[in-house]
């Protein structure tokens, strides 16, 4: 059984038990008899909070635990396709480097595709490497801002444990 069942299922019975013994506590007329079914009744509110923030934090855990795995998978894959695009961007780099646009120096009639049918086939792959870099960018910025996010739910749990500890009866 999951985590968040054994939560759900503890927070239904506290909900029950405690709609129960308020139903007696207008019953009670012994004040002391009622002082004991306040206390009881306060001690069973704490823990349903307790349980009930522990609910909410398991849940947004797991949401952002499958979107942290969906954002690596995103980011994995950006990385293969950058090292790919960063390897033909290295050829590309050679290729043009080894052009002499200006001139017809290489006037090898062997060549099969000449200066000028090269020079917009390699600027169009330069495209491609451009979009990468870009997906890349937003992965690392959607991942960091995940972090944040993260960070920010860790510290609202010791916050949260810190208030129930001080709503706790002594």
């Amino acid at each position: 059984m999951s985590l968040i069942v054994q939560y759900e299922q503890h927070y239904a019975a506290l909900i029950s038990d405690i709609k129960e013994l308020v139903g007696r506590l207008e019953e009670v007329n012994n004040q002391s008899d009622r002082k004991v079914l306040c206390h009881s009744i306060r001690g069973s509110l704490v823990e349903a909070k307790r349980i009930f923030m522990q609910m909410r934090l398991e849940r947004d855990r797991r949401s952002r635990g499958e979107k942290l795995r969906a954002a690596a998978a995103e980011l994995n894959g950006l990385y293969v396709e950058y090292k790919q695009a960063k390897a033909k961007g290295r050829s590309l780099t050679v290729a043009l480097a080894s052009l002499d646009l200006g001139s017809n120096a290489d006037n090898d009639e062997g060549a099969s595709i000449s200066n000028d049918q090269q020079q917009p086939e390699l600027l169009d792959n330069l495209e491609p490497i451009e979009r990468t870099d870009n997906k890349l960018t937003e992965g690392y910025d959607e991942a960091v801002e995940t972090e944040a996010v993260e960070s920010e739910a860790v510290e609202t749990e010791a916050v949260g444990a810190q208030e129930l500890s001080a709503l706790a009866p002594n």
